[in-house]
């Protein structure tokens, strides 16, 4: 294979090459709290949290390459239908919060989700404080820069234990030429200069 066709064989497997979803570059939780990461597809993962007692917290900081949009998918308390939970979510190293309800995960034994943060519950409960509930279908937080975020929840007492599920789906900038026209150009260039060179 020539420069050339090597070079192009490069180039093709660099644009075909598939997003990638949001990278989880650290979590933390407290005893009674764990974290999963699942990824869904190329641009698609879900941060899962489990708490079986409280109080409890938990985090994911994670980093993503394209603008993202957080959904909030599930949300099983075992208890308390009318009991509410915190969620805390910013860019790192900026502690601008995107939930700023109240003051509710102050008392958050974790640093990363101690501070500013609004209230969720499940979809049919009656807490009338929640700010957000289940649904998959609309975006919390909408067309975010890519960048580094931390999503954090907390749970101060009731429900004593449930899951919540969200999900970061990251939406890959357009390529500018298209993969098969960029080759067919590449082809007709490499023929054209081939003509051109016999009629010299």
């Amino acid at each position: 294979m020539n420069m050339i066709g090597a070079s192009a064989a490069l180039l093709a497997l660099a644009l075909a090459a598939p997003a990638t979803a949001a990278t989880v570059t650290n979590t933390g939780t407290t005893a009674d709290m764990s974290v999963q990461t699942v990824s869904q597809s190329a641009s698609v993962v879900d941060l899962d949290f489990v708490w079986t007692g409280t109080p409890a917290s938990g985090f994911f900081e994670f980093t993503t390459v394209d603008s993202f949009d957080v959904y909030f998918t599930g949300f099983a308390p075992a208890d308390a239908d009318g009991e509410v939970t915190g969620l805390a979510f910013y860019r790192s190293g900026d502690d601008t919060r995107l939930t700023t309800q109240g003051d509710f995960c102050d008392d958050a034994a974790l640093a990363p989700v101690s501070g500013r943060c609004s209230l969720i519950a499940g979809a049919d409960a009656d807490g009338s404080r929640a700010m957000f509930r289940p649904d998959g279908s609309t975006s919390l937080f909408g067309t975010l820069d890519a960048g580094t975020y931390v999503l954090g929840l907390y749970e101060a007492g009731r429900p004593a234990s449930g899951t919540a599920s969200f999900r970061v789906v990251e939406t890959p900038a357009p390529s500018p030429v298209p993969l098969p026209a960029a080759g067919l150009l590449l082809t007709a260039a490499m023929a054209g200069l081939g003509f051109l060179k016999r009629r010299v």
